[in-house]
């Protein structure tokens, strides 16, 4: 039976820099249950990547609850947070973030260094991850010396190397040509079934949209359903 590893109700957000408020969500609520594909389109500037934030615990929400695998948010310290980020959650975005001057083992070792695991096991973790993303021979290599889809297939094994029960996706393919999208989402599909991952994906592009399991629409701070495959660009 599938547990839910994301719950997400009635969260408010607005930000208060400028001349007037802006109210960012107003109520958005969702929930994913393990080995579940969630996509979140909507339009740019909708707020999507705030949710992301504050998904993952990055931001604090204005009102509202997130519990991600039975933790919320705001009854965390910010150690505890941090610990159970590490733990629970794994974040992939639209560039690859990788440390320049660190090489792709390098990378995808670090989320298990931060969780204070020994430097063999890590490594030998980080060998598997990136060996399963296609980069056994290309681990050693610095992220100045790989292409854009290999950069991102190391990002992709760093968010998942710790077996997240959670991948948070911001445009992950929002900066690769076709057919490196259709790589990255054929990997983050194939992890997610394997290993039961719960992954929320933002994306601007509705042919990846559609293969997920559930689509939801953010507009005007609302998280709405998207039932049919023609309803995602309306």
């Amino acid at each position: 039976m599938n547990q839910s590893v994301l719950s997400a109700r009635d969260v408010y957000k607005r930000f208060n820099g400028g001349p007037q408020p802006v109210e960012v969500l107003a109520g958005a609520s969702l929930a994913v249950q393990e080995a579940q594909s969630l996509a979140i389109t909507g339009a740019s500037g909708s707020g999507k990547s705030t949710l992301m934030h504050l998904l993952g615990g990055l931001e604090r929400a204005d009102a509202g609850s997130i519990e991600v695998c039975g933790r919320d948010w705001k009854a965390l310290s910010a150690a505890e947070q941090g610990r159970w980020r590490n733990r629970c959650v794994g974040f992939v975005y639209q560039f690859h973030h990788l440390l320049p001057e660190f090489t792709a083992l390098d990378n995808v070792m670090m989320p298990l260094r931060i969780r204070r695991e020994t430097a063999s096991i890590a490594q030998a973790k980080a060998c598997e991850m990136l060996e399963h993303v296609g980069l056994a021979s290309r681990m050693l290599h610095k992220p100045g010396e790989l292409s854009g889809g290999e950069r991102q297939r190391v990002a992709v094994a760093r968010a998942l190397v710790t077996r997240p029960a959670l991948l948070l996706a911001d445009e992950p393919t929002g900066n690769l040509d076709i057919d490196s999208a259709q790589m990255i989402f054929d990997l983050l599909a194939q992890v997610t079934r394997e290993h039961r991952t719960a992954m929320v994906l933002v994306t601007h592009d509705l042919e990846l949209a559609k293969r997920c399991d559930t689509v939801l629409r953010l507009s005007k701070g609302k998280l709405q359903s998207v039932r049919k495959p023609a309803d995602i660009a309306a």
